[in-house]
């Protein structure tokens, strides 16, 4: 009974999110900087002083955008995207396979 509860509520609510996504709505926070923002962070941190060092602080241009440091350091740095496995790379079986298969001996 829990189970068939359980699935009507998660087809529900993947049926919402179906019908948000289709009057574009997309889930999740809205970004503190917009991508004009995120363009002059950008520059301001790249930009050197006469000595060769940078000329805005991470502090320095977080407090010009009333933001933390940690959300400029986001901006700056978006996610990488995650290396995906795979299944042709012996090193990543090494664990995992015997070694029989990955010296094509028996094992003593």
């Amino acid at each position: 009974m829990d189970e068939m509860l359980a699935d009507l509520i998660s087809e529900g609510t993947l049926e919402g999110l179906e019908a948000a996504r289709a009057r574009g709505r997309t889930g999740g926070r809205k970004p503190r900087l917009t991508a004009r923002q995120v363009t002059v962070a950008r520059q301001m941190y790249d930009e050197k002083g006469a000595d060769g060092k940078r000329r805005y602080t991470v502090a320095e241009i977080a407090e010009t955008f009333h933001v933390s440091r940690k959300t400029i350091y986001r901006d700056l740095n978006p996610p990488r995207r995650q290396r995906h496995h795979r299944p042709d790379d012996p090193r990543q079986h090494q664990l995992a396979l015997p070694d029989t298969v990955l010296n094509d001996r028996p094992a003593p």
